[in-house]
């Protein structure tokens, strides 16, 4: 199969869930409670990865993220379910120069991800959560993407 087709039939479906879920979450602006449960399988998760700080965001907006690629792979399940946990439980936040994306609270850090379904990511990008408030208040500039490390 043409490469070019497969990705546009692999991201067509990914269109229309986001867009429910953009529809679902949009009015949150206080996170859901995570069950006990999961939360802690969410910090073992944190725990285990490897958090690489994003380099060329130093001046912008720095951040840290975490590849599915540099853990193993017996925790790409774990990695799933933190991704998913994102728009599960998270709260919708406009930052001034990023966007509105979906936020996840936990441990002082803030997660999220892209707008892809949580199963499409192959990273999670993290910030300390004060840091994260600065960024809503603050004037930035738009961002440039840069894959990078």
């Amino acid at each position: 199969m043409d490469k070019k087709l497969f990705v546009r039939l692999a991201i067509i479906p990914s269109i229309f869930n986001m867009a429910t879920r953009e529809q679902k979450f949009e009015t949150r602006k206080v996170q859901a409670e995570i069950p006990a449960d999961i939360l802690a399988k969410l910090r073992d998760t944190i725990s285990k990865m490897t958090w690489v700080r994003a380099k060329s965001y130093d001046d912008t907006f720095p951040h840290e993220y975490g590849q599915k690629r540099r853990i193993s792979e017996d925790m790409h399940p774990a990695f799933l379910e933190l991704a998913t946990a994102i728009p599960t439980y998270g709260y919708r936040r406009t930052t001034k120069g990023l966007g509105t994306w979906t936020y996840l609270d936990i441990d002082g850090y803030s997660y999220w991800i892209g707008w892809q379904p949580p199963e499409y990511h192959d990273w999670i990008n993290r910030v300390k959560t004060d840091e994260a408030a600065v960024w809503k208040k603050e004037e930035t500039p738009q961002l440039g993407l840069s894959f990078d490390e």
